[in-house]
């Protein structure tokens, strides 16, 4: 939680309050920053797997079907 008491007029209190409220925006930052990164990891390795999958899926499906004969004679 952040530091209480930030519109105190006593400058000593303030200066005092300052490193807390420094260390509170940097260990937000820090949290903020570790979850963004898990996040885009996680969307890359999805997004690679799904790629993946489509990949011998698509390699399956041109395994397994067979393309017409084509003879330009025919019409």
């Amino acid at each position: 939680m952040p530091p209480e008491n930030l519109g105190s007029s006593n400058p000593r209190n303030l200066q005092q309050q300052i490193p807390e409220i420094d260390n509170w925006v940097t260990a937000l930052l820090l949290v903020t920053e570790w979850h963004f990164g898990r996040i885009t990891t996680a969307t890359t390795r999805q997004g690679f797997q799904l790629r993946q999958f489509n990949m011998l899926k698509m390699r399956s499906f041109a395994k397994n079907r067979q393309l017409p004969s084509y003879n330009p004679t025919e019409r």
